[in-house]
C-alpha cells in the first residue's frame, strides 16, 4: 500500500467516522471553495483515481483534520527501510507542500471576494442606471404629454426589465424598456 492508497483508506475511514456521505463531505469542500465531486470522492476512497496534493489538503480540512493528521502513524510503515531522518524530510516536503496548496487556496478565496465586492457594485450602478432611466421615461411622457394635450401615463417603477437593442453615439449600450 503506498500512501496514495493509505490516504486514500484513512479519509473514508474519518468520513464515515464523522458520519458523513460522500455528498456531505463534497459539499464541504466546496464552501472551502474547492471542487471535488461526491462522485470523484467515491473514485478516491477506492483507489480508482490519483489524488493531487492541493485536494488531499482541502478534503483533510473539510474533515477538520490536516493531511499529517491522516497519515500519522504511516509513513514508518510506507517507507520500509528508510532512515528516520528520510522519513523526516519526506514528511516536511508534504507539509511544505500542503502549506503552499493551502495559501494557494487562500489567495484564491481573496480573489472571489473581490470578484464578489465588484459584482456588487457593478448591481449598485446598474440599479441607479435603471432609476434614472425610469426618471427620463416619466419626465419623457410628462413632454409628450403636455405636447398632445393629455395627461400624463403612469410610468410603473417595478416589473419593468431593459432589452438591449442597440448602440448609442456614446458608445453606451442603451435598451428599451419592457414590462416584465
Amino acid at each position: 500500500m503506498n500512501v496514495e492508497q493509505l490516504f486514500a483508506v484513512r479519509l473514508r475511514d474519518r468520513r464515515i467516522e464523522d458520519g458523513l456521505t460522500q455528498a456531505e463531505l463534497a459539499d464541504r469542500v466546496a464552501a472551502l471553495g474547492g471542487q471535488l465531486y461526491q462522485q470523484t470522492i467515491a473514485k478516491i476512497e477506492t483507489g480508482a483515481r490519483s489524488i493531487k496534493l492541493g485536494e488531499a489538503d482541502v478534503l483533510a480540512r473539510a474533515l477538520g483534520t490536516t493531511v499529517g493528521d491522516l497519515l500519522q502513524g504511516a509513513l514508518p510503515a510506507e517507507l520500509e527501510g528508510a532512515s528516520e531522518g528520510d522519513q523526516g524530510e519526506a514528511l516536511a516536503r508534504l507539509e511544505e507542500e500542503a502549506e503552499e496548496a493551502r495559501r494557494k487556496a487562500e489567495g484564491w478565496a481573496e480573489r472571489v471576494e473581490r470578484a464578489r465586492l465588484d459584482m456588487e457594485r457593478a448591481l449598485t450602478v446598474h440599479r441607479v442606471a435603471v432609476e434614472e432611466a425610469l426618471a427620463a421615461e416619466r419626465r419623457t411622457e410628462a413632454l409628450r404629454a403636455r405636447v398632445e394635450g393629455r395627461p400624463p401615463r403612469a410610468v410603473p417603477a417595478r416589473g419593468r426589465s431593459w432589452r438591449l437593442t442597440s448602440e448609442s453615439r456614446s458608445g453606451l449600450i442603451m435598451g428599451e424598456m419592457h414590462a416584465g
